[in-house]
């Protein structure tokens, strides 16, 4: 637990105004120097050897007479205090009086108090909830249900992580300029305060230490980090993808990296505590596994259009409705704070389950994000239901269209992960340099009519043979040419060649035989007088499509039926 020590301030002129009220660290309190910072010329220190040290002394000496002591917490989301679940936002918590919330750094807009907000305790919790299921009629269903799901999922933070089920995924959503992505983060983040497109809270412009301090306040909220953009110079490119590698294992993993004092003593850790929305114009290269940690949407213009509905619903948002929908939601959830975690470790392994087996084929994360998404959408529905917005059948036929929704958009991103896949990397680079004749191999039936000489050709680099049923490529020339391939295109080819042997091997086109064991992944070939050891790839693997792969992707994982669900949840 980290904690901090400041001093609040009042002073007055000499003329009696009285001066603004200023917060001093207590470190910083001791230098005096803080006293221009905070006044300017107003107020000014006596000149003299002693005057900082009697000024110090005097204002120390009087607060120790008057002072009050007050416990002000710096980040959000749920925690026990006096023995009772409140849930903290800037500004105050719902569940406790007299807690003081203060955030920095921009945040202080994730507040559920309305903001100021003329009527917000007025609003009724149905037609609240009612504003925020309307989202679903102004944003296209494979958009606003997966951001319902996640941003109803981000109270359910604290609970999860205690059965060691926290969400590991970050909701990635890719467009274009004018798709309005950013527009639809921002009315799903009015859930927590008052935001628009112009006013989220971190953009690829901050650093990365910046995002993920801000990941760590914002305990049990969703944290918006706004405009992928990879143009411009290769420094910026490279930056920006740094920093989207970082999210993805930050939000994917939890992931925090360990940091040291000066004095060689560790710091405290500080690892992400919230639920993750990223919007971008295009997908970042970060490999397989970076992808594999976000839940890709891709948005259309038409997907997002613009509308009175549309304008309707961020005039709510403004006007405090998606706020008193959150703060209902939260109460809701403290009355059974106690037993939240269970409840929630069910619901989730259900969902998990049901996903493992529509998902078969997609990489090992995706029903596992898809799980965590459901199990929001459905303690939002149930929520809904308890408020009077939604009988139980029509809960039923929300949670059918979102489980059809989400395992359809996975199965889009299957076939971007797919893409970027080391080994497809390595087999479709290796066609489309044979296509563009950088590189060229020969014939076996020409090489062995030229008494094994292989054929020549001026400006390219021979890689290797072929026959009707292979091709030989020689593994260190055909995987230097893949590299440069991908330096040219502005990106690195992923893996080691080693680490290339495994995955082709594992994938199971690498030909198998008495000479291609574990320790030598290639196998030796006779051509002409001399024989080499190559890599044996199957022809269709390079000339054709994989149509292994295309068939597993080709699934239909849209037939969802009310007979899918869990019995408690119908």
């Amino acid at each position: 637990m980290n904690r901090s020590m400041a001093f609040e301030l009042d002073a007055w002129a000499q003329d009696g105004r009285q001066l603004p009220r200023t917060r001093v660290k207590a470190s910083d309190f001791g230098g005096m120097s803080w006293v221009t910072s905070a006044w300017g010329l107003q107020a000014n220190v006596m000149p003299g050897n002693s005057a900082k040290d009697h000024a110090r002394y005097v204002i120390a000496a009087v607060g120790k007479m008057t002072a009050a002591h007050i416990t002000e917490y710096s980040h959000t989301g749920w925690r026990k205090i006096a023995g009772k679940w409140c849930y903290l936002y800037h500004g105050g918590a719902i569940g406790a009086e007299g807690v003081r919330v203060h955030l920095d750094g921009g945040l202080n807009s994730y507040r559920l108090d309305g903001a100021g907000a003329a009527g917000f305790d007025n609003i009724s919790a149905e037609a609240a909830a009612a504003a925020s299921w309307n989202i679903r009629n102004v944003i296209a269903p494979h958009i606003a249900i997966p951001l319902l799901g996640t941003i109803y999922l981000a109270p359910l933070w604290e609970f999860m992580n205690q059965t060691n089920i926290k969400p590991s995924y970050g909701l990635y959503l890719a467009g274009g300029t004018g798709s309005r992505k950013s527009t639809s983060a921002a009315l799903a983040l009015s859930h927590f305060g008052n935001f628009t497109s112009k006013t989220l809270p971190a953009s690829f412009h901050d650093t990365s230490n910046t995002i993920r301090r801000r990941a760590f306040i914002l305990k049990d909220m969703p944290f918006v980090v706004d405009d992928f953009h990879p143009t411009g110079s290769q420094q910026e490119k490279r930056q920006l993808k740094e920093i989207a590698q970082s999210l993805s294992r930050m939000a994917g993993d939890g992931a925090e990296r360990g940091r040291m004092r000066p004095d060689g003593t560790l710091q405290p850790a500080t690892p992400p505590r919230c639920v993750t929305i990223i919007t971008g114009e295009d997908i970042p290269d970060v490999g397989e596994s970076g992808l594999a940690r976000y839940y890709m949407v891709s948005i259309q213009p038409e997907d997002v259009p613009i509308s009175m509905e549309l304008t309707a619903a961020q005039e709510m948002a403004r006007s405090g409705y998606l706020q008193r929908a959150m703060l209902g939601y939260i109460q809701w959830l403290q009355a059974q704070a106690d037993e939240l975690p269970e409840t929630l470790h069910k619901h989730f392994l259900d969902m998990r389950t049901w996903a493992t087996d529509k998902a078969k084929g997609q990489h090992a994360r995706a029903p596992e994000t898809i799980a965590h998404i459901l199990t929001g959408y459905y303690m939002m529905l149930l929520y809904f239901r308890h408020v009077g917005l939604m009988e139980q059948s029509a809960c039923t036929e929300a949670m059918v269209e979102a489980m059809a929704t989400l395992t359809a958009t996975s199965k889009e991103q299957a076939r971007i992960i797919k893409e970027d896949k080391p080994v497809n990397i390595f087999l479709d680079s290796v066609a489309e340099l044979l296509a563009s004749k950088e590189i060229f191999v020969t014939d076996i039936s020409t090489a062995a009519t030229e008494g094994g000489k292989p054929a020549t050709a001026v400006g390219r680099e021979l890689v290797g043979c072929r026959d009707e049923s292979y091709y030989y490529l020689m593994p260190r020339i055909i995987y230097k040419c893949v590299q440069e391939l991908c330096v040219k295109q502005g990106s690195i080819f992923p893996i080691s060649l080693r680490s290339l042997y495994r995955d082709l091997r594992t994938a199971g086109i690498l030909r198998s035989g008495v000479n291609c064991t574990e320790e030598r992944p290639t196998k030796s070939k006779r051509v002409g007088d001399s024989s080499i050891f190559y890599l044996w790839i199957p022809r269709d693997k390079i000339d054709g499509t994989h149509e292994d792969g295309e068939k597993q992707l080709g699934m239909d994982f849209t037939q969802v039926t009310p007979s899918d669900l869990p019995p408690e949840w119908t």
